[in-house]
């Protein structure tokens, strides 16, 4: 299950996916009216503004930098837990050990 202020999901896709996309973010025990982002086109258009999804795109990027500093702090602290001599050794350090 996610957090409820987990990243957004940006919709840009057929209408018939729509109840797929709601379905899985209730699934995870989201609100739909939250965490779902749809983008439309504007009235009397049939395509989406580019900006429009650039922008949308932009105020959710915060949480990508978010999720992948979490990640790598994450894959520090599970790296510094392995004992020294169970960690790969890089080329010359072997021969130094020997």
């Amino acid at each position: 299950k996610q957090e409820a202020d987990a990243q957004p999901i940006i919709y840009l896709a057929f209408s018939s996916d729509r109840h797929a996309i709601i379905s899985q973010i209730e699934w995870h025990g989201l609100d739909a009216a939250d965490a779902l982002i749809e983008i439309a086109p504007a009235t009397g258009t049939e395509l989406v503004d580019e900006a429009e999804v650039v922008q949308q795109v932009a105020a959710s990027l915060h949480w990508v930098f978010l999720v992948s500093a979490l990640i790598s702090l994450l894959a520090l602290a599970a790296a510094m837990l392995i004992p020294a001599r169970h960690r790969p050794q890089g080329e010359g350090e072997e021969a130094e050990q020997a």
